[in-house]
């Protein structure tokens, strides 16, 4: 199976943090931390959608791009 920390499960096994919810990113696919990393989550309409730092980055540039 997965490594270490991989989906957030083996910060419980080691006992030195608590279990982390990492999302997935829907541009990128990258897993990321909401809390400690950034990006944001939520829907487009009844589509639920999340974006990692790097993607939401990338996406206010090109708005700011088409001004």
């Amino acid at each position: 199976m997965g490594g270490p920390g991989l989906n957030g499960t083996d910060s419980i096994r080691n006992g030195k943090m608590k279990n982390k919810k990492l999302e997935i990113c829907s541009v990128c696919e990258t897993d990321f931390d909401l809390d400690a990393e950034g990006g944001t989550k939520g829907e487009f309409g009844i589509i639920p959608v999340a974006f990692c730092p790097t993607c939401l980055s990338s996406i206010f540039d090109m708005v700011d791009q088409l001004k």
